[in-house]
């Protein structure tokens, strides 16, 4: 049912983890050695959190990522819109009208669950890399 995708469970876990380093630049290298996965894959996670503004990078043999901003200010909802996969719990809550089941207009539903998205936003959008940080054990 409601479940991160693996990209986005291991774009938390990159966030949480660089934000243990404390703006120290770390190598998207030693990322993928630290969780064992392989290097084009971490590469493609770290450019995606670059693009969608959570990350900054350095080039150079001194260089890496490191994050943006701090991690109180980074919330999950943040790092799925940085994805490009917003959170809606049902195509109406995203799309009214034009979502593609057809049934707005006549389904009962739509407003009991556009209620249950935006609870379930709010806590996307209330629990920060900050939170998931207070878990996560320094390198």
């Amino acid at each position: 049912m409601l479940q991160l995708s693996k990209r986005e469970d291991r774009s938390l876990l990159f966030l949480t983890f660089l934000g243990t380093r404390e703006g120290l630049d770390t190598s998207a290298k030693m990322i993928a050695e630290r969780f064992s996965m392989e290097l084009p894959y971490a590469i493609n996670i770290l450019k995606d959190l670059t693009r969608g503004g959570l990350l900054k990078s350095k080039r150079g043999p001194h260089g890496g990522y490191s994050l943006a901003k701090a991690t109180q200010d980074i919330s999950v909802a943040d790092v799925l819109e940085a994805l490009s996969t917003p959170f809606n719990f049902t195509d109406c809550c995203r799309n009214g009208k034009d979502a593609k089941c057809g049934l707005y207009e006549n389904c009962f539903l739509v407003e009991p669950n556009r209620i249950l998205h935006d609870k379930i936003l709010a806590v996307l959008e209330g629990t920060t890399i900050g939170d998931f940080q207070q878990h996560a054990t320094r390198p």
